[in-house]
């Protein structure tokens, strides 16, 4: 007889066993075992060795679930073995006595207290909505924004239905490999949050790299020679399709110069540059390189190749020199870019003209 008839799994469950003796011949040797692959004894019992002619013994076993049992009804076995004298002689024999216990998951019961479909949604979005929290965490050290208490809206609903989904496949996937993924196992509970976590902020980290390897790579800065100042303005990821000269203002300061993007955005200006063929061993323009220039790199003024002359300039086949340097307060600067000071720049109206960006000159 058990006292309950339902468990969880870290718990445990008493079932008193009761032995009675309806013949005029002692019992003897008695044990008691419970042979289950769902249960287990919690702790040691000893049962009275020896029941007396028409006697009784009784003792109680501590059952606990396995860690792997599965959720449900069990039909638990417990078998009574013991040793009597006949008139043969001496036989051991046992009798068999079946209890139901059910292995329920944590917090069934509250879970049967809410509204209809209720519990099943939420167990279906629990191991989603730490990966939507930490995204919105992460994402906002990325983009340098406050940090505030994190919202699950509206709009979260459909993505993380279908994360929720996908979650469930792969817990069915786990469960045809007799993986059991339930979360009434804290430790088990604890590493799925972590890991819905960990992938929602795994997002923002792969896109906040993905921005420090561009920044790297294309940014522009004061110190950009002309290389590669053309090189960023030709091939990055804010390089426009047409370039245009722009006059603006910062406050009471005039700026000149190609309007440019930084890769978060950010307005620089740049220069004009010409685009030179290298010169031979005797002091004269290379033919081939020249010919290069006019015929597959530009067509007249209009940049045909961006790549072919960025890869010119890096081999030295093609030099650059400045066509119209950025002007500040009415003066020419040096330098092939400028990064810094012109935040809030007003552009002038009726003063931006389209210009090529390189021009080849022989």
């Amino acid at each position: 007889m058990p006292d309950r008839d339902a468990v969880e799994r870290q718990q445990t469950v008493a079932v008193v066993v009761i032995v009675t003796n309806k013949s005029d011949a002692s019992l003897t040797g008695v044990t008691v075992s419970v042979p289950s692959a769902a249960f287990k004894p919690a702790v040691a019992v000893t049962f009275p060795a020896d029941v007396s002619p028409f006697g009784t013994a009784h003792a109680t076993i501590t059952l606990q679930p396995e860690a792997q049992a599965a959720f449900g009804a069990h039909k638990v076995a417990v078998v009574a073995e013991y040793s009597w004298a006949g008139p043969a002689g001496a036989r051991r024999s046992a009798q068999t006595a079946t209890v139901s216990l059910q292995i329920k998951r944590r917090f069934e019961e509250e879970a049967k207290g809410l509204p209809g479909g209720t519990a099943a949604f939420l167990y279906l979005l629990l191991p989603v909505v730490p990966a939507f929290l930490a995204f919105d965490v992460v994402d906002r050290l990325r983009k340098g924004e406050t940090l505030r208490m994190p919202t699950f809206s509206t709009e979260h609903i459909v993505p993380a239905f279908l994360l929720s989904l996908l979650f469930s496949i792969g817990f069915m996937t786990a469960a045809s490999f007799n993986v059991e993924l339930a979360y009434s196992d804290p430790g088990l509970f604890l590493r799925v949050l972590a890991l819905s976590a960990a992938l929602g902020a795994g997002v923002p980290c792969v896109r906040w790299l993905y921005a420090v390897v561009v920044r790297w790579r294309w940014a522009f800065t004061n110190d950009d020679t002309p290389a590669e100042y053309l090189r960023k303005a030709l091939l990055g990821p804010r390089a426009p399709s047409d370039y245009v000269w722009i006059e603006g203002t910062v406050g009471s300061e005039t700026w000149e110069g190609v309007r440019l993007r930084q890769p978060d955005d950010t307005l620089v200006l740049g220069v004009r540059l010409q685009a030179t063929a290298a010169t031979g061993a005797g002091g004269t323009v290379r033919e081939d390189v020249w010919t290069t220039l006019t015929t597959e790199i530009f067509e007249q003024t209009a940049l045909k190749d961006r790549r072919l002359l960025v890869k010119l300039v890096k081999t030295g086949a093609v030099g650059l020199r400045f066509q119209q340097k950025i002007i500040r307060g009415g003066q020419p600067i040096d330098g092939a870019v400028a990064v810094d000071g012109l935040a809030g720049l007003k552009e002038t109206s009726g003063k931006s003209t389209p210009k090529p960006l390189v021009e080849p000159v022989r």
